[in-house]
């Protein structure tokens, strides 16, 4: 293990002890719904991964082949994330309002939808069908049948999971646009940490390619969030614009806006110029804006209905789980982190 990788297991482990401890001592709600922040963020690269991957697989080109030696050992850590799952389920009434006080939502959605069995179901529903896909692709080389089938099982179980794990925080609101926003920001965000390894990706044409792919996913995702709340603002929904309004409240909005200049517009910017997409140095400046904003953008979504201290546990818990990943990612990739020092 080298020094960097030590570094990085020991600080992952005293943030896992911290949050073990807070847990234990007094804090088990905080901890929990900021570990439940943490996942949805960074499971975000290896779900977007394996959709890159099969949308390759139907439609080639040179941009996957030059990237799979990232997203490939990207998805491949998908399983891990079921397992750091568990203690969410486990704790289901500490998280979410409707699991802990079943009382605040209609009898019938509890009874049909928002209960702790269909919780666990569709969540492992979901990742094991995800892990079967990601063997059946990678590992055993099938074809544009299981890929095309895995792109629309995804689109299917990327719009319930978008409601289980993120809206359901606040289960008087909802949004038909939500799953799909949820899916593309996947996207963007893996195409973000492809960036940051970008002096991997040795192609010049697939370097611009993946620049591409990054100014149509911010601005889909860009698009997505804001007709969304013009919908909602506009279309005399008070439970939907209440959503928003605890949104720009108590400092809030100061978070959104700048998801939106480090996450789509600062992005934007650089590589809007073809001579800055082909460029390694200007993608990695522009993949690690656009993380910073995806992640100020999960905050937003759960922060007003979280509780106090949920944000200091989530900061331990993008530690903890950041670290694991990263760890598992490097044993998994070793070419494109050398290839990156190298040119880096």
């Amino acid at each position: 293990m080298s020094r960097r990788e030590q570094v990085l297991a020991a600080a992952g482990i005293a943030a896992l002890a911290g949050l073990v401890a807070a847990a234990a001592l007094f804090a088990v709600t905080a901890v929990l719904q900021g570990w439940l922040l943490a996942l949805v963020f960074w499971s975000s690269l290896p779900i977007g991964a394996l959709v890159l991957i099969l949308i390759h697989r139907l439609t080639g080109g040179l941009w996957g082949d030059a990237m799979a030696p990232i997203l490939v050992p990207t998805a491949i850590t998908l399983p891990l994330f079921a397992i750091l799952f568990v203690p969410v389920m486990a704790g289901l009434g500490h998280v979410y309002v409707w699991a802990g006080h079943p009382g605040v939502v209609k009898p019938d959605v509890v009874a049909n939808y928002l209960n702790l069995p269909g919780y666990v179901l569709r969540t492992l529903v979901a990742f094991v069908a995800w892990t079967a896909v990601l063997l059946l692709v990678v590992r055993l080389g099938a074809g544009k049948l299981i890929a095309a089938l895995g792109l629309a099982f995804h689109g299917l179980m990327v719009s319930i999971v978008a409601v289980d794990w993120v809206l359901s925080s606040d289960p008087r609101y909802t949004a038909t646009a939500f799953g799909t926003q949820f899916a593309v920001q996947q996207l963007l965000a893996a195409l973000a940490f492809t960036a940051l390894f970008a002096p991997a990706i040795a192609p010049e044409r697939a370097r611009l390619d993946l620049g591409e792919l990054m100014i149509a996913t911010l601005v889909g995702n860009f698009y997505l969030g804001l007709m969304t709340l013009i919908v909602a603002w506009y279309g005399d929904q008070p439970d939907k614009a209440h959503w928003y309004l605890v949104r720009v409240e108590s400092g809030w909005q100061w978070v959104i806006l700048a998801a939106v200049i480090l996450g789509a517009v600062l992005p934007f910017l650089v590589l809007l110029e073809r001579k800055r997409r082909a460029d390694a140095y200007w993608l990695r400046i522009a993949g690690a804006s656009v993380l910073i904003g995806v992640l100020l953008h999960v905050a937003w979504w759960f922060g007003p209905a979280f509780a106090p201290g949920a944000l200091i546990a989530a900061a331990g818990a993008l530690v903890a789980i950041g670290a694991g990943f990263l760890l598992g990612w490097r044993r998994i990739a070793p070419a494109p982190t050398v290839a990156e020092e190298r040119h880096g």
